[in-house]
């Protein structure tokens, strides 16, 4: 990045931070019209060749919009701009819906997941839009129901494929490794969440009727435990494994030039346990993973 584009990003950010005051929840169907009605509104003021609000199936909207470049190459954007609720309110040391920067650290719900990431491609497009136009086409896909696990992104994926072709694609956001260094992420694997409950009476009971009465919350921990192996660390459900994929040779020569120190990770993360697995950066890039909440 030249330093007059540094310097412009620190100079303009601020143009998009009314992003950051929306209260715009998923979960609790807060702020999501405000939210993207403002997000339509700045790609069209950023000259936008075209911008929709998709709602044909169904959730929460998707926003599309298209850039033209100088270039035939094209780069899709992925962004959403839900977030978390701020609660537990009273651990926050600054107003949650209200930017902040503190030791130059911006600090807001959303900031680093994932309005943060939108503001700054937002700014990005207007730096190219001041100095001789886009390198290259975009287009940008935000939707506003990844925290609440994007039940709808299929459906509008499949139905607009044609809108959404592009020669690459680049996620929502980036990240450092334990060393520092900003790492370029190459798949990520899927997600589904299981919801478990046990009841072994009718009624509450008391503790002393444990002797003969058996409790639901043991028979809980023992459904539970018998989803690992916890010595070997595998996976006990059927079938878990049967569609992961052996690894080719390069891609195995990738992993093993992962920059990954288990006591680095280990201190960063405040890891108290020692590691699950001994070859932890094949197991975090091809193995599936089970977590109990």
């Amino acid at each position: 990045m030249t330093t007059s584009l540094q310097q412009y990003i620190l100079q303009h950010w601020h143009d998009f931070d009314d992003l950051l005051r929306f209260k715009t929840i998923a979960a609790q169907n807060i702020g999501i019209q405000e939210t993207s009605d403002w997000i339509v509104n700045q790609f069209k003021q950023l000259g936008a060749d075209r911008v929709e609000k998709w709602q044909d199936q169904g959730g929460n909207p998707v926003i599309f919009a298209n850039f033209t470049g100088h270039n035939d190459k094209t780069v899709l954007f992925y962004n959403h701009y839900d977030t978390q609720p701020a609660e537990p309110l009273d651990q926050w040391d600054t107003k949650p819906f209200e930017p902040t920067v503190k030791d130059d650290v911006l600090y807001a719900r959303g900031a680093d997941d994932d309005k943060g990431e939108l503001i700054f491609r937002l700014t990005l497009l207007k730096y190219y839009r001041e100095h001789g136009g886009l390198p290259l086409n975009i287009k940008f896909y935000v939707e506003g129901e990844e925290e609440i696990g994007s039940s709808h992104v299929v459906k509008y994926t499949n139905a607009h494929k044609s809108d959404l072709q592009a020669d690459a694609v680049i996620w929502e956001g980036g990240a450092k490794n334990a060393q520092g260094q900003i790492a370029i992420t190459g798949g990520l694997r899927g997600i589904s969440c299981v919801e478990l409950s046990v009841a072994t009476a009718n009624a509450d009971l008391h503790s002393s009727k444990a002797s003969y009465a058996e409790s639901a919350p043991w028979r809980l921990t023992k459904a539970l435990a018998s989803l690992r192996d916890d010595t070997t660390g595998r996976i006990l459900i059927d079938g878990i494994y049967d569609d992961v994929d052996e690894l080719s040779s390069t891609e195995q020569e990738l992993i093993a030039n992962l920059n990954f120190d288990p006591e680095k990770v280990a201190k960063a993360e405040g890891l108290t346990r020692p590691l699950l697995t001994k070859t932890p950066k094949r197991d975090l890039s091809n193995e599936p993973a089970i977590n109990i909440e």
